[in-house]
């Protein structure tokens, strides 16, 4: 079980960064570097010819409608018109202990492509991921020295608590209307940290949830200003 204080949940600088500059940038992650975050988010993508880079979506429409069609790709093209960065690039300019989490957004990403490039730094990284088919297919090619997260919550509770003690995952997430003295019980029980997934929760209720049962980390965009959603350090 990965060690985790309740009532200090880690600071995870969102998209590198978002608010330092564009998101999954090197300037952006430079920037907040300043600020020291526990944990530093990339969302991993891919293109047609093999590269590894960094990129969520695009801002003014849905992600998964067009962000998707990236894959179809040459890198060239992306860089181009989107300006992104390649994951060694933004790993380069890491120069605080932190933990690197990297949010990947296609299943056609192996295992020993991340590792080829992540290998090279003296960094933990965290694999998040959404289907556990990947997990499988990501876990063939890895050493032991990664840690993994289901990236969203289970509808069925119960179910998906199994499910993560099964496949041995790392940290699980749990909805807000989820956190209840019954299921913190369970998870306390358990081999898998959580954290609490702050969807359509406002930030008042969100900061009593976390006060009251914890999480293992917080998601920030701007590292300057902790206080606004939890203080924690």
């Amino acid at each position: 079980m990965m060690k985790m204080n309740p009532r200090k949940p880690y600071l995870m600088a969102h998209a590198g960064g978002k608010k330092h500059g564009k998101e999954n940038s090197v300037k952006s992650v430079r920037n907040c570097g300043k600020y020291k975050p526990d944990i530093l988010e990339l969302d991993l993508r891919k293109s047609r010819d093999g590269v590894l880079f960094c990129y969520h979506g695009f801002p003014d429409f849905p992600v998964f409608f067009l962000a998707y069609f990236l894959r179809f790709f040459k890198f060239k093209t992306i860089k181009r018109f989107l300006k992104v960065d390649v994951l060694k690039d933004i790993l380069d300019v890491v120069n605080w202990k932190t933990v690197v989490f990297l949010d990947i957004k296609q299943t056609n990403i192996k295992g020993r492509e991340i590792h080829k490039i992540c290998r090279n730094y003296k960094i933990e990284f965290w694999l998040a991921f959404y289907k556990f088919k990947y997990f499988k297919f990501l876990k063939e090619d890895l050493e032991d020295s990664y840690k993994y997260i289901y990236n969203f919550g289970f509808m069925n509770f119960r179910r998906g608590l199994k499910k993560v003690e099964k496949y041995g995952i790392h940290v699980m997430k749990v909805f807000t209307w989820q956190c209840n003295e019954k299921n913190m019980k369970l998870l306390a029980e358990s081999n898998s940290a959580y954290t609490v997934q702050p969807l359509f929760t406002s930030r008042k209720k969100m900061k009593k949830i976390i006060k009251k049962y914890g999480s293992f980390w917080i998601i920030l965009d701007d590292m300057a200003s902790p206080d606004k959603v939890l203080r924690t350090r």
